[in-house]
């Protein structure tokens, strides 16, 4: 599935890609919009592979673009949201490389 609801499957997904040592890429967005999230034809956002993460509470989405460094994720997400009437902005982007070195601190 490309949408995950849970923050716990979300992040399971995560500790699996970084197990396997997969590169990827986690982007966080603030979410605007007068429509649901899950209207939205996300496929066209992001790749098959791909997965996001809408934590609904804090109007966040998270992106984790598979084997793609932070600042082409962003631009490749940036270029394709152009199409929907969405406002995302930017919050954050790190590489699985920068989330395995911050958690051994």
């Amino acid at each position: 599935e490309i949408m995950i609801d849970s923050e716990k499957l979300f992040k399971n997904r995560i500790h699996t890609l970084l197990e396997k040592k997969i590169f990827f890429s986690l982007l966080k967005y603030s979410f605007e919009a007068d429509t649901d999230i899950k209207s939205y034809n996300l496929r066209k956002i992001v790749r098959e592979n791909d997965t996001i993460y809408y934590d609904e509470k804090n109007s966040m989405l998270h992106f984790l673009i598979l084997n793609t460094i932070p600042s082409f994720g962003k631009s490749m997400i940036n270029e394709r949201m152009k199409n929907f009437s969405i406002t995302l902005e930017s919050t954050k982007a790190i590489s699985a490389f920068e989330l395995v070195f911050e958690d051994e601190r």
